[in-house]
């Protein structure tokens, strides 16, 4: 029990088993002990600490913390909300956008985004007889110019351009998860290249 944070205070057996009659009948928390503070030469680690073991939204360290019991997702922080997991929420934008860029039913024309943007957007390719840059380090040039619009645009009002003019589909409403969705998959191409708002290839 002193190997766990709260020493095994509050709930005792229970923090780790379902049944302490039955040592394997363990609880989630008890099986992500078993499988990695076991291993790990019998001891509450870092990598524990950062785990939802019930899934309940709350980390094992905060469970802890708060004298809640980590295995029992209807044991957690009265008073609190959970933290939303905000990596697992950009990921799922990123992967809604590329399933929009290479969806070939946005528009008219049978073309999806990838059809001009090869390889999801990462090599150059030609369309209509002019060549496609490559749309990597391409959001970290927005805001820019762009002659077609007369005007300074954003990242989310070049993709509805693609979209009207090559795809002839209809523009995502700005704001939308959509249109989100997909500025976040073209930015995530961007990852590491500085920005360089307005610059010109």
């Amino acid at each position: 029990m002193n190997r766990i944070p709260d020493g095994g205070k509050n709930f005792g057996c229970h923090t780790c088993h379902v049944d302490t009659q039955v040592i394997k009948d363990r609880n989630p928390f008890g099986k992500d002990y078993e499988n990695i503070g076991i291993k790990a030469g019998d001891q509450y680690t870092p990598e524990l600490g950062k785990l939802d073991s019930d899934k309940d939204g709350f980390t094992n360290d905060q469970e802890f913390a708060a004298n809640t019991n980590p295995g029992d997702p209807n044991s957690k922080p009265s008073g609190q909300r959970a933290p939303s997991n905000t990596g697992d929420e950009i990921t799922k934008a990123i992967n809604r956008g590329k399933t929009i860029f290479m969806n070939a039913k946005l528009g008219k024309s049978g073309m999806s985004c990838n059809n001009c943007h090869i390889a999801g957007g990462t090599t150059g390719g030609k369309a209509m007889g002019m060549d496609i840059p490559t749309l990597k380090g391409a959001a970290a040039e927005f805001p820019k110019y762009k002659a077609p619009a007369k005007r300074v645009i954003t990242l989310l009002q070049m993709n509805n351009m693609c979209l009207t003019m090559m795809v002839k589909g209809n523009a995502l409403k700005l704001g939308s998860d959509d249109a989100v969705a997909l500025a976040a998959y073209v930015t995530s191409l961007s990852n590491g290249i500085p920005v360089q708002v307005g610059a010109k290839k």
